[in-house]
């Protein structure tokens, strides 16, 4: 495998009617990394290569591969108040990596974990609807959200915390400490919340076609005090 690297453009949060709402956007700009940042991975690392004109493999024009790249995991929400879902924008550069006479030509995955272990399966973006070309990329878009039923033997546990001699009764940081304690394997069988969240692109990459950058900006809330 391969790295490159990840600028962080910008990061916002603020308080709004009692509780917690965030914006964080992040660029990947391909023609200007180095290969030992491990905050992004591609494969086949024998075949794809970084440059100057980004990520792809130079050759014939009506040759491919198959190849992706994935991120690691993006931590997201709070500590001590984890979020339930997250919306989520992002684009390929240029849009001639994914779209090419008519057809799509790659798909853009994302998945979620509480603790960067246990994983829920990939999803497709966006969901619901097609990719659409914007400013000389493609954009993806869709949004993250945990079932109340996937969180109910979560809520039962951290209702039996809160009921516990503890400094602060809503600290689930805490809360899941404890959970832990009594039950080391929880998360492999309960993801209750989403603690980080990872993208995954797969497609085929023709010869001399780089793909020169990836954005994507997440959104995600949670409540006031418990």
């Amino acid at each position: 495998m391969r790295f490159v690297t990840v600028l962080l453009v910008f990061s916002v949060g603020y308080w709004a009617h009692g509780g917690i709402l965030s914006t964080d956007f992040q660029t990947l700009d391909f023609t200007k990394v180095s290969n030992e940042d491990p905050r992004i991975t591609f494969e086949p690392a024998d075949k794809l290569t970084l440059n100057k004109d980004g990520l792809g493999w130079d050759g014939d024009t009506q040759g491919s591969y198959d190849g992706s790249f994935t991120t690691a995991p993006i931590p997201t929400g709070t500590a001590w108040r984890p979020t339930t879902w997250v919306t989520l924008t992002a684009t390929i550069r240029p849009a001639s990596q994914v779209f090419q006479k008519g057809m799509w030509r790659g798909a853009l995955f994302v998945r979620y974990s509480p603790d960067k272990k246990h994983w829920s399966s990939w999803q497709v973006l966006p969901v619901g609807a097609e990719p659409k070309p914007v400013d000389n990329g493609v954009q993806f878009t869709g949004m993250i959200q945990v079932p109340r039923l996937a969180r109910s033997s979560y809520d039962a546990l951290f209702q039996e915390y809160q009921k516990q001699d503890v400094p602060w009764t809503c600290d689930e940081e805490a809360a899941v400490k404890w959970i832990l304690k009594k039950q080391p394997d929880f998360f492999s069988h309960c993801l209750p919340f989403i603690g980080y969240l990872q993208f995954h692109f797969e497609g085929p990459f023709r010869g001399g076609q780089r793909i020169t950058g990836f954005d994507y900006r997440t959104s995600w809330g949670i409540s006031g005090p418990c």
